[in-house]
């Protein structure tokens, strides 16, 4: 039996949203496992940005699949040939890609005359079913989405006596909501588990680079996202500067973490003409540079990798405070620069310190400035690693930090 979700999501890695979350709720011990299972054509996806999550065994693969990692639910693909879909064995979970089926019509009929369910979900998180299990998806609907983008029946939005805090994050708000969505679930998941309410203020990083004390007048915490445009380092760097001058809780992702070590390098290192080689290939001080093997050839990181922590860190404290092992974290990684050992003493004395490497090649995996409220790096995305069972400790300290919260 299938359930045929049709979202018109209208993004590379939202149209699985819906169905990943009814696939959720329908793994009840009284039915089998529900899979996930998305019909996939990749000559229909040429946008760059369907293909932007990280996987733990080292791939980069199909946005969508984020809804499935967080489920908890492997993600099966298969080619987009109706016949095939009507034969899935067990309890299958289709999310029907829009960009595939157009309206769906071409499925509807024939999965609905062969004993499976078409669902249609309304703009308001409505299950409309077509077929034999109407009574049973009544029970799991309406799909509501919670102001992070995290679907599910029955989403926690807030509410009671809690703090509450605004987190600017510095970026485009169509991509974050679309492309990027990662770090907007991170921080609802990092909430629910602070019991703080969050409103997320998305700024520009243009309005942040002409303006960025203004435009962080009214946060008590900053995230700066990675990515790969490049265009939004400025902006990520002055932001940066003001939430250190500032005392502003900040939590930096991949390039974030970056942009982070550019302010401290550039306003407290003595290194104002410090740059990211990947933007200016030319720069005098390039301190962060391409990855090299040890043959020599360009190296992109990519998966989970361990690294050692520092005792005595900020970091190291995080862990220990959210039940983990302080000793080592697991990094998902996807990079290709890294921080140049040679500015590591620099950016020390200027109060910016590596609290987390991979120790045989020297790459540095967080950094953290010991005496700011929290000014916290990490080269990797730990929003990739967080779920609404196990959020980042990462976000989870920025929220209790901007709340002030004890741990």
């Amino acid at each position: 039996m299938a359930f045929f979700v049709f979202e018109a999501a209208g993004a590379p890695g939202l149209h699985t949203r819906a169905a990943a979350a009814l696939a959720q709720a329908l793994n009840t011990p009284q039915r089998r496992t529900a899979r996930l299972v998305v019909p996939h054509d990749p000559a229909v996806r040429f946008d760059v940005h369907a293909l932007q999550h990280a996987t733990a065994d080292g791939r980069l693969v199909e946005t969508f699949r984020l809804w499935g990692d967080r489920a908890g639910l492997a993600v099966e693909t298969t080619e987009p040939w109706s016949g095939d879909l009507l034969a899935l064995p067990g309890t299958a979970v289709v999310a029907v890609d829009p960009d595939l089926f157009a309206d769906g019509r071409e499925l509807r009929r024939p999965a609905v005359s062969t004993g499976h369910s078409w669902v249609d979900v309304a703009p308001d998180g409505r299950l409309i079913v077509d077929g034999p299990d109407a009574a049973e998806l009544d029970v799991h609907g309406p799909i509501a989405v919670d102001p992070f983008g995290r679907a599910g029946p029955a989403v926690r939005t807030g509410g009671g006596a809690r703090p509450q805090v605004t987190i600017a994050v510095v970026g485009d708000r169509d991509r974050l909501h679309r492309v990027y969505a990662a770090v907007l679930a991170a921080l609802g998941d990092a909430a629910d588990r602070a019991a703080v309410d969050v409103t997320v203020d998305v700024v520009s990083s243009g309005d942040v680079r002409e303006a960025p004390a203004d435009m962080l007048a009214q946060a008590q915490g900053l995230v700066l996202p990675g990515g790969a445009d490049l265009d939004e380092v400025p902006g990520q760097v002055a932001a940066a500067t003001a939430a250190l001058n500032g005392g502003i809780p900040t939590l930096g992702l991949c390039l974030g973490m970056q942009s982070m070590a550019l302010a401290v390098a550039r306003t407290r290192a003595g290194l104002p003409e410090a740059e990211l080689e990947e933007a200016a290939p030319d720069a005098p001080i390039k301190l962060f540079e391409r990855l090299i093997d040890p043959s020599g050839r360009p190296q992109h990181r990519m998966g989970d990798r361990t690294v050692v922590v520092r005792p005595g860190s900020r970091l190291h404290g995080i862990l220990h405070a959210s039940g983990r092992d302080p000793s080592s974290l697991v990094e998902r990684t996807n990079h290709r620069y890294g921080l140049a050992p040679r500015y590591r003493r620099d950016l020390t004395h200027a109060g910016l310190s590596v609290t987390a490497e991979d120790a045989e090649a020297q790459v540095a995996y967080v950094l953290e400035a010991p005496t700011a409220k929290l000014f916290l790096g990490f080269q990797g995305h730990p929003e990739l690693q967080s779920t609404p069972a196990h959020p980042h400790p990462g976000f989870v300290a920025l929220l209790r930090t901007a709340a002030r919260l004890p741990g």
